[in-house]
């Protein structure tokens, strides 16, 4: 029997995913941003936000950039390699079937373009201290974020499902896993309940402070907003409001309501739109804290302008990984099988 599915099904994800990860090495060595300030200036990379963090004593946070903006981008791209490659060439390759299953859990974590998004954003805030001048990083991490869009678009996988099956690959996910239903239920109410009750310290602490002059300031989330709105750039307020203040409200919110309704058969396709969405857009609140490693990787010249990290910033980071991990564990088909699996036992 003659498969269906060609060789060139797989070739644009391959190309893409090599493509990227071609370039992500490229924008890890090559400075993103220059800062000046009275002539003293600064070249940031992107493992030098990390490296800051860590120094600042914020080492969670340091982690959680170091992994969304390196290391998650770099697994995903090589396991779509990987696994584009063995379709392609129709290779039983070593473990192919775990890199697919790992291309799944890494997807989410994969967060060069809201790494981006953020870097024009800091871009926007040094210049209200001094100089920027974009370097070649800028441009490399940009040909990432795009790089990884489309791979994740033309990436079908459904179709590698069915050419590792072809190749003798075992695929198919996993019911449960290692989890039951009842504690992925019972894991995700306890992490949405944290989220919620973080969320109001997380926008109330300071998440950074900013040095201009001599000049001291503590920014919360809405007062880095207020800032922006206050120095004529409505639009770029409005990207930080949105990702940083309303997404993890709705998050929290979704969530909330998704859980409660869990084993009735109430709005259940509602519910089911609702967690996709919450599940792609969870990531973009990433941005005020991608934000704040950029410019602690360059705003460190004293007195004439500095970028401290506040505790709000761990706050907020607890928030946005409590929602990820939350949408993670609760599986769609808890939505549609819970009341199926209730009715059936009474």
């Amino acid at each position: 029997m003659i498969e269906p599915i060609g060789k060139k099904t797989f070739q644009p994800a391959l190309a893409l995913s090599l493509a990227g990860l071609f370039a992500l090495c490229l924008a890890n060595i090559s400075p993103v941003l220059t800062f000046d300030v009275s002539g003293r200036e600064q070249a940031g990379y992107i493992f030098t936000g990390v490296k800051e963090l860590m120094n600042q004593g914020y080492w969670m946070i340091a982690l959680l950039v170091f992994f969304a903006s390196i290391f998650a981008p770099a697994l995903y791209l090589a396991s779509v390699s990987y696994v584009s490659a063995a379709c392609a060439f129709r290779l039983r390759l070593p473990h192919v079937s775990l890199c697919f299953h790992i291309t799944d859990w890494a997807e989410p974590w994969n967060l060069i373009p809201v790494y981006s998004i953020a870097t024009v954003v800091s871009v926007v805030k040094l210049r209200m201290i001094g100089g920027v001048t974009w370097n070649d990083g800028a441009r490399w991490v940009l040909g990432v974020a795009v790089l990884t869009l489309l791979a994740q678009q033309v990436f079908d996988r459904r179709l590698v499902e069915h050419r590792l099956e072809a190749l003798g690959a075992h695929a198919g996910r996993e019911r449960g896993g290692m989890m039951t239903d009842s504690f992925r239920v019972s894991t995700a109410r306890a992490l949405v309940t944290t989220a919620a009750l973080l969320y109001i310290p997380s926008n109330m602490i300071p998440v950074m402070t900013m040095t201009v002059a001599g000049k001291t300031e503590p920014l919360t989330v809405l007062g880095g907003v207020k800032e922006l709105w206050d120095s004529n750039l409505p639009a770029i307020a409005g990207v930080v409001f949105l990702a940083s203040f309303v997404v993890p409200f709705l998050k929290v919110i979704s969530l909330s309501w998704i859980l409660w309704l869990h084993g009735t058969d109430l709005h259940q396709s509602s519910r089911n739109s609702i967690h996709r969405i919450v599940h792609r857009i969870g990531s973009w609140s990433m941005i005020d804290i991608f934000l704040l490693a950029v410019l602690s990787a360059v705003g460190q010249l004293g007195a004439l302008g500095s970028v401290i990290a506040n505790p709000g910033a761990i706050y907020f980071c607890c928030v946005m990984i409590c929602c990820l991990f939350a949408a993670e564990i609760y599986k769609p088909r808890l939505i549609w099988e819970s009341h199926e699996e209730l009715t059936t036992s009474v």
